[in-house]
């Protein structure tokens, strides 16, 4: 029963991290929940919007490396 409900109650919500969580946390990525997953979004820069945080991630990406955690 109480995985039913556990969207409305955080402590009885089943949750699976990825090795890299902690990290991902450290290094200040705002997280999302897919499933059962908490997965990074973005990781921000103080004051920008998540178009412009995707923008210049992919951008990074695109000019140099990056790395996908799955």
């Amino acid at each position: 029963i109480g995985s039913l409900a556990a969207e409305r109650f955080g402590d009885l919500k089943p949750e699976r991290l990825t090795p890299m969580h902690d990290w991902h946390i450290e290094n200040g990525a705002t997280m999302y929940s897919a499933g059962l997953w908490y997965r990074p979004m973005i990781y921000g820069l103080a004051g920008e919007t998540v178009e412009q945080a995707y923008v210049r991630e992919a951008k990074a990406t695109r000019e140099s490396a990056g790395i996908v955690d799955v």
